[in-house]
C-alpha cells in the first residue's frame, strides 16, 4: 500500500469514529469500560507476587527464612493465608494457620497497618518452650522507616485457648503441669515513639492468672526490644504452688506477688532469687538463651 492509499483509509476510519462518538450514550459506556477495566485489574492483580518478594527481601535481617502455603491478597476482600511458618535468627519458629486479614490497603501504602488479624493457631517453638493458641486481634499502626515495627499506634487482642510446654532446663529442673492452659488473654495496649505501653494484659486459667504491666521498647530486630514488665500472678494460682518459697522476696505484706522482668524478648531476665535457709546458694538469673 503506497502512501497516499494508506492515508485515505486513515480518513475513512477517522470519520467512522466521529460517528461512533456521535452515538447515545458513548460516554457513558466509555466510562463503564473503564470502570470494568480497572475492577477487574483490581480483583485479578497477583498482589500475592508482589506480598511474597516483600517478605523474602526480609529474610537474613529479621528472621532466617519464611515459607507460605496458599495466600490470597485482595484489596477489597479478606485476604488469607493457609499455612505461614517463619524461622527466626535464632533457630526458633513460629507458625500460623488460617490466618485472615481484613486490612486497609490503601492506608498501607502510606506506611498505617489498620484493621484486623484472626488465625485459628498460632504456635511458637524454640525446644525448650512451646506455645500454641488462637488469636484475635484490631491494629491500628503507623509503622517506623524500615516497615519492620510499628513506630505508634495501637494493639487490642484476645488469645484463647492457649497450652504452653516448657522444658525443665527453663525453669531450673522444675516440672511444670504439660502443657498448661490458659482460657483467655486480654491485650490492651498502645505505642508512641517505639515504645510499647501495657494498658490491659489480663491472663485467666486453671493452671495460672494474673495481669502484666509495664513496657516494650521495640527495636528493628523485634527479638532485642527491650523489655521493662512486672508479673503480678494471683496467689491462687495453682502453678505457684511448687514455687512458693522462691516467690517470697517478691510478695508484700498483703501477700500480692510482683515479679519483675527484663531482658529482651530474645534473652529474658529476672532479679537473682536466693533460697531460703540455704546459706549463700543462689539460683542464678533466670534466662532465656537465643544461642542454645
Amino acid at each position: 500500500m503506497n502512501l497516499s492509499k494508506f492515508i485515505i483509509a486513515v480518513k475513512k476510519n477517522l470519520s467512522k469514529l466521529k460517528g461512533i462518538t456521535r452515538l447515545p450514550g458513548f460516554k457513558y459506556y466509555v466510562i463503564l469500560a473503564l470502570a470494568l477495566t480497572a475492577l477487574f485489574t483490581v480483583f485479578t492483580f497477583p498482589f500475592e507476587i508482589i506480598a511474597l518478594n516483600q517478605l523474602k527481601k526480609m529474610e537474613g535481617k529479621n528472621f532466617r527464612n519464611i515459607t507460605v502455603e496458599q495466600m490470597n491478597i485482595s484489596l477489597l476482600r479478606e485476604s488469607h493465608v493457609e499455612n505461614l511458618t517463619v524461622t527466626l535468627m535464632n533457630g526458633s519458629s513460629i507458625s500460623i494457620k488460617n490466618l485472615t486479614a481484613n486490612i486497609s490497603f490503601i492506608r498501607l501504602i502510606r506506611k498505617n497497618f489498620s484493621g484486623s488479624i484472626k488465625a485459628a493457631k498460632i504456635a511458637y517453638s524454640s525446644g525448650q518452650l512451646e506455645i500454641e493458641c488462637a488469636v484475635d486481634s484490631n491494629l491500628e499502626l503507623k509503622m517506623d522507616e524500615s516497615l519492620t515495627i510499628p513506630s505508634d499506634g495501637k494493639i487490642e487482642a484476645i488469645i484463647e485457648n492457649a497450652r504452653i510446654s516448657v522444658s525443665p532446663e527453663l525453669v531450673y529442673g522444675f516440672s511444670l503441669p504439660q502443657p498448661m492452659r490458659v482460657s483467655s488473654i486480654n491485650i490492651n495496649s498502645n505505642i508512641i515513639n517505639r515504645l510499647l505501653t501495657i494498658k490491659d494484659f489480663v491472663v485467666s486459667g486453671n493452671d495460672i492468672s494474673g495481669k502484666i504491666t509495664g513496657n516494650v521498647t521495640l527495636t528493628p530486630i523485634l527479638g532485642n526490644s527491650k523489655l521493662n514488665l512486672t508479673i503480678l500472678p494471683k496467689p491462687d494460682s495453682s502453678l505457684l504452688d511448687m514455687f512458693r518459697f522462691l516467690l517470697k522476696q517478691f510478695t508484700d505484706t498483703s501477700g500480692k506477688i510482683l515479679i519483675p522482668l527484663s531482658g529482651t524478648l530474645a534473652h529474658l531476665k529476672l532479679d537473682s532469687v536466693k533460697l531460703p535457709n540455704k546459706g549463700s546458694s543462689e539460683i542464678p538469673p533466670f534466662e532465656t538463651d537465643p544461642e542454645r
